[in-house]
């Protein structure tokens, strides 16, 4: 019962059971192996609705799962330590025409142990035990994207490739679990003004910027004024919508821009 093995391009070897152990909420489960200083590049973790597989090297650990999982949601991170699975932070977007605010609703981070990553058509963040990432709706600069982890969470500006017509949703593929409209900042397109803008001189970027701003090398908040910080973002335009529901009881069927239950584009 106990013995394992792979079938490799060059030899079949037998694998090794990794210490691991698990924990349960009522909608996920959270699954760390022990298991220090893999190499990434030769560790495979596939998940589908039924079965969860872990490979690397001579470790091994395959199982099929109790109920059914979605297999587009789950995440894990593979660590200086060990291998664990991650769980989805709460955040909230809004968008113009060239630009695309996202808050990360994680209070006193690390900046340390924050990493995130921007390509042209990929975002990625983790931190500790979360981790947030998505294939962009549409095309982005990196060397233009800025952020700052504060004492509160963590803001990021994404910068378009090209200005125009507002993306149908923030990702690429299926809905991203706890992401809601940030109704502070969201504006229709036919509501922005001219000088409607982001101020976004105090955020760190490419090249550097405010200290303690977190930018392409990460960083955190370190002398950040919060109340500066504050006047400063709501300089994006913002201000709460008349009217408007708060978006933790909000209907995501009623949100522009987020998938529907059946995969098309909101409206």
């Amino acid at each position: 019962d106990e013995c394992k093995w792979t079938i490799g391009a060059d030899k079949t070897k037998m694998t090794k059971a990794p210490n691991a152990k698990w924990a349960q909420r009522k909608d996920k489960i959270f699954l760390t192996i022990n298991i220090p200083n893999l190499d990434p590049a030769k560790t495979k973790i596939n998940v589908t609705p039924t079965n969860f597989s872990f490979t690397s090297d001579e470790w091994s650990l395959v199982f099929d799962t109790f109920g059914e999982v979605n297999p587009d949601e789950c995440k894990w991170t593979i660590g200086a330590d060990k291998t664990k699975m991650t769980k989805a932070p709460n955040a909230k977007w809004a968008q113009r025409k060239d630009k695309i605010f996202l808050t990360i609703n994680i209070p006193n981070l690390d900046p340390a142990k924050t990493k995130i990553n921007v390509t042209p058509t990929n975002f990625s963040f983790t931190s500790d035990e979360w981790s947030l990432v998505f294939d962009t709706f549409g095309e982005v600069n990196p060397d233009e994207c800025k952020w700052t982890i504060g004492a509160r969470d963590v803001t990021v500006l994404l910068v378009r490739k090209e200005e125009g017509e507002y993306w149908d949703k923030l990702q690429k593929g299926a809905k991203i679990q706890n992401m809601t409209v940030d109704w502070d900042k969201w504006k229709d397109e036919d509501e922005v003004a001219d000088d409607d803008d982001f101020d976004s001189s105090g955020m760190q970027g490419m090249g550097g910027g405010m200290p303690g701003m977190g930018g392409m090398g990460g960083g955190g908040m370190g002398g950040m004024d919060m109340a500066a910080l504050q006047q400063m973002m709501g300089g994006m335009g913002g201000g709460a919508m008349p009217d408007m529901p708060d978006s933790d009881d909000e209907d995501d069927d009623d949100i522009p821009g987020l998938e529907a239950d059946d995969g098309t584009p909101g409206k």
